[in-house]
């Protein structure tokens, strides 16, 4: 961003100004000026915004030996119609009543358009003095003071005003006092209201990123006509309460990655950081750097970084496949959930406290695996205090409808689409399928089906094209040859349909295991993660 150095020059002015003045009030009357030091530094305490406000005249009050004092600002600060009218924010004596004044007439009008001082010891002498204002209060004003109210950059706020019912004179000194305390006013006032606008503004980001990260999962996926899980989504909102970590499990596409949001989103971790990692997704080499951070230094060139654990400070860690994490970062991990404590890859200064909640999700069994010496029996201990288990789509049919119309909805309010329905007939078709995909590939589908389907209300069983679907892979016995039905497919679509039952079924003989598959299959990793991204089954 380039600097405004206008707004820099009018900065330094108004910074002038306030030490020419403060100088000269010190000169000529030192206790004055110790007494106003003293009540303007309460102004930069305060949080409540009238609190401020009365701060202010009971300080001018103070200094001036005035009766009665009021704030008037801008109608931009407090009201729609901005520099039309100053209204009477807070003003002494008038038990409450609202104060309305035009900012073109009266002493106020006058000091606030012009953003001069003024000070009338005979207000029946002033041109500029209207008796509109006595006739609302019922207060006979003789002497006046009043000074601008402004930003540092220059903008108008308001005024500064001070009265005497008795022939109470102003003096130079009040005035200097008076100018002093609305140049400190004005900078108090104008921080409160940025920071009024800056804690709004994060009010409204963090609730955007709330309806961002809660997608399906409040409405759809986290509701269910299935006895067995709505035991364990009855424990969710206990479970997200507790700080204790969460282990979930199930198939890839369950809904995972949905649950810990939702567990995020209900934890005293909500308006931190909600931090993605997908443990499957990283090469072992760049892993510990990855999710430790590195120091500056450590290598030649290195320059300092935060790993996923420091970035989800004050939030949630969610390790997405931690059954892919390397051992030897499976130990430091331990650790850091032991100690609260992480350090950089190549950081010699000691570690530092850290404040996360953790939440790890597999589809692999980690018991089997700590029992084969391929997952640590410590950090599975220490993952899985809390367990949610969540069952394939297939063995929760009776939510497809709920889910799908939750998932027609997000795409609708999200991204403007006309909103649509299923057809009875299509809702058959799909319970009857075994979607090896879960929720993911029912998400994809629907979404494939919303954009081809243009302005049609009901979505049909030609919509979702379920003929060109893989039927289920049936295995009898390990190493059976699995069924396809593969009737009425081109051979494109056949092709796909037959490679996508064998990434199926490898995938379930090694367990999930992507590493094995990989090899089962004669392709790296890397091409196994795109085959399987190509058939929704990520």
């Amino acid at each position: 961003m380039g600097v405004d150095h206008r707004a820099l020059r009018v900065q330094i002015k108004v910074v002038v100004a306030l030490t020419v003045g403060v100088y000269n009030l010190f000169m000529n009357s030192p206790s004055t000026l110790n007494i106003l030091s003293g009540l303007c530094a309460q102004f930069f305490e305060t949080k409540d915004w009238y609190d401020l406000i009365h701060q202010i005249i009971d300080s001018g009050l103070r200094v001036t030996s005035a009766d009665r004092g009021t704030v008037f600002l801008a109608s931009e600060y407090s009201g729609p119609r901005p520099n039309k009218t100053l209204k009477a924010l807070v003003a002494t004596g008038i038990k409450g009543e609202s104060l309305e004044i035009s900012a073109d007439r009266g002493i106020a009008g006058y000091v606030f358009r012009n953003q001069l001082p003024m000070v009338s010891n005979d207000t029946s002498k002033s041109p500029y003095f209207s008796a509109e204002t006595d006739e609302v209060t019922n207060y006979k004003t003789k002497t006046v003071l009043c000074v601008p109210l402004k930003t540092p950059a220059g903008k108008k706020i308001g005024a500064l005003e001070f009265i005497n019912s008795k022939n109470n004179e102003f003096s130079d000194e009040d005035l200097k006092a008076a100018n002093i305390l609305g140049l400190f006013a004005g900078l108090a006032i104008e921080q409160r209201v940025r920071l009024f606008e800056l804690e709004t503004k994060k009010n409204d980001l963090i609730l955007e990123r709330r309806r961002r990260l809660s997608g399906a999962s409040q409405e759809g996926v986290i509701k269910t006509k299935s006895r067995a899980l709505i035991e364990v989504f009855e424990k969710l909102e206990v479970y997200a309460q507790s700080k204790s970590n969460v282990l979930i499990t199930g198939e890839s596409g369950t809904g995972k990655e949905l649950v810990a949001k939702y567990v995020h989103l209900n934890s005293d971790h909500n308006e931190g950081p909600f931090v993605v990692v997908n443990c499957a997704a990283i090469p072992e080499s760049l892993f510990e750097a990855e999710i430790f951070g590195v120091a500056k230094g450590a290598a030649t060139g290195t320059v300092a970084r935060k790993g996923k654990i420091e970035l989800s400070e004050g939030g949630t860690l969610f390790l997405d496949e931690i059954g892919e994490m390397p051992l030897s970062i499976q130990a430091k991990l331990l650790r850091v959930i032991q100690d609260k404590m992480v350090s950089r890859v190549g950081d010699e200064s000691p570690p530092r406290a850290i404040s996360f909640r953790l939440v790890a999700a597999t589809n692999r069994d980690l018991k089997k695996m700590s029992d084969e010496k391929l997952f640590r029996e410590d950090l599975y201990f220490r993952l899985n205090v809390l367990s949610v288990h969540l069952p394939p789509l297939s063995e929760r049919l009776e939510d497809i409808e709920d889910i799908s119309a939750s998932l027609m909805d997000q795409f609708s309010r999200e991204r403007g689409w006309k909103k649509k329905a299923l057809s009875r007939g299509l809702l058959n078709a799909m319970r009857s399928y075994g979607w090896p995909g879960n929720i993911r590939e029912l998400q994809n589908r629907i979404e494939r089906a919303m954009i081809l389907s243009g302005d049609k209300e009901v979505l049909d069983v030609k919509d979702f094209n379920l003929k060109s679907m893989a039927s289920p892979v049936r295995s009898k016995t390990e190493g059976a040859a699995f069924e396809l039905d593969l009737d009425g497919l081109t051979l494109k679509a056949g092709k796909d349909a037959v490679e996508r039952a064998l990434l199926i079924e490898t995938l379930k003989r090694s367990e999930g295991n992507k590493s094995k598959a990989s090899q089962s299959l004669g392709v790296s990793r890397e091409g196994l993660r795109k085959a399987l991204i190509k058939h929704e089954l990520r």
